[in-house]
């Protein structure tokens, strides 16, 4: 399962490292004996595009925030899910 974020560029999903940490947590309780493997994917100007879609094609989940990270769905292999978060309202405290 892969976390969209979008490094040094602007939007992306609040709180990524806490929902990668709570998706570990439930896969454990979910299935004893099982986990899911999350990883944060990163959209970087310095990465290569070969370079990302290799790391797109290896997920089976995608989670992204509403907007152009979502793009890279495109990339997913058949039978990947992706899953796209939109914004509940405007960020607080900004």
């Amino acid at each position: 399962m892969g976390i969209g974020n979008s490094g040094e560029l602007e939007g992306g999903i609040q709180g990524a490292d806490e929902l990668k940490e709570k998706v570990e947590v439930v896969s454990r309780l979910a299935v004893p004996g099982s986990t899911i493997e999350v990883r944060t994917v990163t959209f970087s100007r310095e990465a290569s595009l070969h370079d990302h879609i290799i790391e797109m094609q290896q997920l089976d989940i995608f989670v992204g925030g509403s907007g152009d990270e979502m793009s890279s769905m495109g990339f997913l292999r058949s039978g990947s899910v992706a899953i796209e978060l939109m914004p509940f309202g405007i960020k607080p405290n900004t």
